[in-house]
């Protein structure tokens, strides 16, 4: 599948705004819920910022990756206004990281609280990264 500049524009656009939404979600609004309903020390917190670097790249890699699956996604399905994008990015989200995220959670014993707080990340970036393929695409 080829993609146009303004795709890869989009893709690069839609991971940096991912990447910002999860600093803003996990680091200001969330945070201390979050660590709390893991479980985390202020050790185990300060060990994960000395691992930030590595879990950064992977993330924004990630972020690229999911991106270009969405980009190939509308294109394939014709999507090019954002009602049906973001309708769109809800059913994929809905039937994938959401059920996923639900087993994940059972399985390892994790609260609700976390899982909440980890689908409803994945689903406004996921929302925000669509329409910016839409807008920018």
């Amino acid at each position: 599948m080829l993609l146009s500049p303004q795709n890869f524009l989009a893709i690069i656009a839609g991971a940096v705004s991912a990447f910002v939404i999860g600093i803003f979600w996990y680091a200001v609004l969330f945070r201390s819920i979050w660590s709390n309903a893991q479980g985390f020390s202020e050790q185990k917190m300060h060990h994960l910022q000395k691992s930030a670097p590595l879990t950064t790249v992977v993330s924004f890699v990630g972020y690229l990756i999911t991106g270009y699956v969405l980009c190939v996604l509308f294109q394939r399905l014709g999507i090019v206004d954002m009602k049906t994008a973001l309708s769109t990015v809800f059913l994929v989200w809905l039937g994938f990281p959401l059920p996923m995220g639900l087993m994940n959670s059972m399985y390892a014993g994790r609260s609700l609280v976390v899982l909440l707080i980890d689908v409803g990340y994945q689903l406004v970036y996921l929302l925000v990264m669509g329409a910016i393929l839409v807008w920018l695409g």
